[in-house]
């Protein structure tokens, strides 16, 4: 697992679960580049890719009481 901003992931996913805002932004910006990347290569539209990856943050918000507290970041 990953450390953001000094912080372990796997804490910043607790923090998400229990609606921390501030957890899902340093989360958000610490993925969002590199998933946007990863979309635009198989979407080949950066367009495209920024708004899928936006809608799955979205939907990660609307759902976070349903991710199991000691998943990673990555399996999501």
């Amino acid at each position: 697992m990953y450390t953001i901003n000094g912080i372990k992931e796997e804490i910043l996913i607790q923090r998400l679960i229990r609606g921390d805002q501030t957890a899902f932004e340093l989360l958000f910006r610490f993925y969002y580049p590199g998933l946007v990347v990863f979309a635009s290569n198989l979407l080949l539209n950066k367009e495209n890719a920024e708004e899928i990856v936006q809608d799955f943050f979205v939907r990660l918000w609307m759902k976070r009481e349903n991710i199991n507290e000691g998943s990673s970041f990555k399996n999501f």
